[in-house]
């Protein structure tokens, strides 16, 4: 077998596994979205409580956002010499 054969084998593989995850993606959000519609409706029935619920999402996001890179830097060896490698070292 020539490596170029391989190199095509292992990028098929690697593609199948690909349409194989987005797939499963787009099936758990066409049956979830119905289900989250649904508590929306029935848990906030009116515009006011449904846009503070909406601004609280949106702060949450943001300070997960802003939190991710920490919790990267300190549990991740390898993002942390990079982070250090790229700002500490001359």
């Amino acid at each position: 077998m020539n490596p170029s054969e391989g190199e095509t084998q292992s990028f098929s593989d690697s593609h199948h596994e690909n349409i194989i995850f987005a797939t499963f993606y787009i099936l758990m959000f066409l049956i979830a979205e119905p289900g989250n519609a649904l508590a929306l409706w029935a848990f906030f029935p009116s515009h006011e409580s449904l846009g503070r619920a909406n601004r609280i999402t949106s702060a949450l996001t943001c300070v997960s956002g802003v939190l991710d890179p920490v919790m990267y830097f300190f549990l991740n060896r390898v993002y942390r010499d990079t982070l250090l490698q790229l700002f500490c070292e001359p």
